[in-house]
C-alpha cells in the first residue's frame, strides 16, 4: 500500500465535519489539549535531566581533581 501524504488540520477538519463526527473547534481543543500534555511532559523530563546533571557534577571530579588522581596512582600514592 502506497504511504498516503499526511492529513493537514484544514483537510482533517472538513473531512470530520462531512462525516459529522467532529467540527473545528472540537479539532482546537483537542490539539490544545495535546500541546498542553506535551508541554507537561517536556517539563517533566527538563527537571529529571537537570536532576541528572546535577548529580553526576557531584560525583564526577574535575579535571584537576582527576589528573591529581592519575599522578597519584601513577606513583602509587592512591
Amino acid at each position: 500500500m502506497a504511504k498516503d501524504k499526511p492529513l493537514t488540520k484544514t483537510v482533517l477538519v472538513k473531512t470530520l465535519k462531512e462525516m459529522g463526527m467532529a467540527t473545528k473547534d472540537d479539532i482546537l481543543k483537542s490539539e490544545h489539549r495535546l500541546e498542553r500534555r506535551l508541554v507537561i511532559r517536556m517539563n517533566k523530563m527538563e527537571r529529571g535531566l537537570r536532576l541528572s546533571i546535577a548529580d553526576l557534577a557531584e560525583t564526577t571530579p574535575t579535571r584537576r581533581e582527576f589528573e591529581t588522581l592519575k599522578r597519584q596512582s601513577h606513583y602509587g600514592l592512591v
